[in-house]
This record gives structure tokens, sequence and C-alpha cells, in this order.
């Protein structure tokens, strides 16, 4: 016969070494953060200047937005990978 189970309450008994995992992620994540940021907004600036000057069209830009989305995308999937 089927019983019905208590969902299990939170532990707060969480150990140093947790916490320690997590500042370890949070710093990661950041320098994640300030690489997304660079790599797009350098992108941006030199496609800025290079179609302004008549050297590039508007399509190859956009293009390029698009894969600097792709690229920023890819680049924050690096943390689901486990730490060594």
């Amino acid at each position: 016969m089927w019983r019905w189970k208590r969902p299990m309450r939170p532990s707060f008994t969480a150990g140093f070494s947790d916490v320690a995992k997590m500042i370890g992620l949070a710093k990661r994540i950041m320098g994640n953060i300030h690489q997304n940021i660079a790599i797009a907004l350098g992108l941006k600036a030199v496609l800025l200047v290079t179609t302004t000057a008549g050297i590039t069209g508007p399509w190859p830009a956009i293009l390029a937005d698009t894969g600097a989305t792709v690229l920023v995308t890819m680049n924050a999937l690096r943390l689901l990978r486990p730490v060594r």
C-alpha cells in the first residue's frame, strides 16, 4: 500500500567545506562574468568602429553580434564542468 511521505526538511548543518566550495564557485562566476562583459563589449566596439568607417556593412555586424551571444553563452557553460 502506498503511503504519503513527508517532504524532507532543509538541513542547516552544512559544513565549512560546503561554504568554501560556494565561495570558490562565486569567484569562478565573477571571473566568467568579467570575461563575458569584455568579450561582448570588445566585439561591439570593434564592429561599431568598422561599421561607421564603412569597412563592414550592417549585416556582418548583426551576424557578429549573434556570434558574440553564442560565444558568451558557451563561455558561461564552462561553469557547469566540475572543478578539478
